[in-house]
């Protein structure tokens, strides 16, 4: 729950007009909650030097890395 409501958060924080750039961008085709939790732990055992950051540090760059947002 945790890691959905700091996305959900980022996701509110960037909504509206006035927003220039949201850093993650999920593609419309979607992905469930558990495809994405399971990439993230396989991506977070492939790069352990971020196991000890704050998790919604380690969960932004999961997810810029994985789904940045194009310019």
């Amino acid at each position: 729950g945790y890691l959905v409501g700091a996305y959900h958060y980022h996701v509110a924080e960037t909504d509206g007009p006035d927003i220039t750039k949201r850093l993650v961008c999920i593609p419309a085709t979607g992905v469930t909650r558990n495809e994405a939790i399971a990439m993230f732990v396989d991506w977070l055992k492939a790069r352990p030097q971020y196991m000890n950051e704050s998790p919604v540090d380690t969960e932004f760059r999961f997810l810029i890395e994985k789904w940045p947002c194009k310019k």
